[in-house]
């Protein structure tokens, strides 16, 4: 097991390493086919949510620059971290709960981006708490919408395409030189 995550309305979710994989190759992809490359940036504006893990290894894995912000800040702290990253996605939640109250942190996003953030392009949205939000069109979009559009014939991106001969080689190769002693070829970016 990875995590056993319970929520704030007491909702409970258990992560195998294997689902923490599959949730992390799919954000990546899903990242890569909007554009997203190594050396962009992202700003995730999430409640604590099962989620949150795998957008954050999803951006390193695919070499994207991330910044956390607390979901607690206001529309102005946001936007001040947006500018100076310079992020070009912003992934965010409907809202979550503090104190068994509703914090709905796509209207933060929102009031942040109508202030300026001419950088981000991206808005991705995960459903917590099934509150209406409006998006607007041609740049927001719900999390399963950008996560699950995957055509038939895209692979996943995994260590293995780092990898020159069989995955399972001891050594391994990474771009036709060995390993160095005792590293994992796991942990390849």
């Amino acid at each position: 097991m990875a995590y056993h995550f319970i929520g704030e309305p007491g909702d409970t979710c258990t992560v195998t390493y294997r689902d923490l994989h599959r949730m992390v190759c799919r954000f990546t992809n899903a990242m890569k086919r909007a554009g997203l490359q190594p050396g962009d940036s992202a700003v995730i504006y999430m409640p604590m949510v099962p989620e949150l893990p795998a957008a954050l290894l999803a951006c390193a894995r695919l070499g994207v620059v991330h910044s956390v912000v607390f979901g607690g800040f206001s529309a102005e702290a946001l936007r001040f971290r947006v500018e100076d990253l310079e992020a070009s996605i912003v992934i965010t939640a409907d809202g979550g709960w503090r104190r068994g109250k509703e914090v709905r942190l796509k209207d933060t996003v929102d009031e942040a981006l109508s202030e300026g953030c001419a950088t981000v392009k991206n808005v991705v949205v995960l459903k917590r708490t099934n509150s209406q939000v409006p998006m607007k069109a041609g740049r927001d979009v719900f999390w399963n919408d950008f996560v699950y559009q995957l055509t038939l014939n895209q692979r996943v991106v995994g260590w293995q395409q780092c990898l020159h001969g069989p995955p399972v080689s001891p050594s391994g190769m990474l771009e036709g030189r060995p390993l160095p002693s005792g590293d994992s070829p796991a942990f390849i970016p």
